[in-house]
């Protein structure tokens, strides 16, 4: 039963999609601030869950899945009944599909409900968006320090939970756009400004569904780090939210993420995921 409503809740989203996506216009967005945590995972590992049609980067022969943990603010009249900010929390990873590389958002979590019902036909994300109330993040910009806690709505045992601080170094910045070192290939602003979408996940495997998983592509339009990015270290980390919303990998020690990044401000128009391929 559990898979049927979730072939159900994936058809859903893309006919929601198809029919509305082209007329959800570049909304701005502001992310202040934001933590990158990044986890190196053998690419064969990361392969059953991404479409096979999308060819998966790397850099010094490691794929990412890449944490997002930020503040969000809108326009108040972007999304109706949305709160003017609210924490959001991403999984991503890095992916080329047709010579273009961008990131391909696998699931979101965010403290706004209006803002989850409007994710999931308008940004096909292949392992969800979910709302969760408990959420909440906090800057401290005297001690340079910054925590971050959100769990799913879920029942034990499929509940997932992350809680994190870090502290900034501001005399140590990020070369977000050196290609030859990791923080260039995770925080390239022209690999961020596209993402490129399947509702393909793990486990589907019924051929008829293969023609219904559509390719579609979105934009964040003008994406720009305002204010620096600098390195992080992790005084401490504590997550299930891989293992419990994406898969089981092998070389991920969940709890000892790879990379850590703070950025201040980013901007971006965001649009919607429009079909482009099948």
């Amino acid at each position: 039963m559990a898979k049927v409503l979730s072939l159900l809740s994936l058809i859903l989203s893309l006919l929601c999609g198809s029919v509305f996506g082209q007329s959800l216009t570049a909304v701005p967005h502001v992310w202040s601030p934001t933590v990158f945590a990044a986890f190196a995972v053998n690419p064969l590992e990361l392969r059953p869950y991404i479409d096979p049609r999308f060819t998966i980067n790397t850099f010094n022969g490691k794929a990412y899945i890449l944490f997002i943990l930020t503040n969000v603010s809108t326009p108040s009249t972007s999304i109706p009944g949305s709160a003017p900010f609210f924490d959001d929390f991403g999984i991503a990873t890095y992916i080329t599909y047709n010579g273009v590389a961008s990131i391909e958002s696998l699931y979101y979590l965010f403290g706004d409900l209006p803002a989850a019902l409007v994710c999931s036909p308008f940004s096909f994300q292949p392992y969800g968006c979910h709302y969760s109330s408990a959420m909440s993040l906090t800057r401290d910009d005297t001690n340079k320090r910054f925590t971050f806690y959100a769990k799913t709505q879920d029942n034990l045992p499929l509940q997932a939970t992350i809680n994190t601080s870090v502290t900034w170094n501001p005399s140590q910045s990020v070369s977000y756009n050196d290609g030859t070192t990791l923080g260039g290939f995770l925080l390239n602003t022209g690999v961020h400004s596209i993402y490129t979408q399947s509702l393909y996940r793990n486990g589907i495997t019924l051929p008829l569904l293969a023609p219904l998983l559509v390719i579609a592509r979105g934009g964040q339009d003008g994406y720009a780090y305002e204010g620096g990015v600098y390195n992080c270290t992790y005084d401490s980390f504590s997550s299930s939210f891989i293992s419990r919303v994406i898969g089981t990998f092998p070389s991920i020690t969940e709890n000892t993420p790879s990379f850590c990044a703070y950025s201040t401000r980013r901007t971006a128009d965001v649009t919607a995921a429009n079909i482009i391929g099948i």
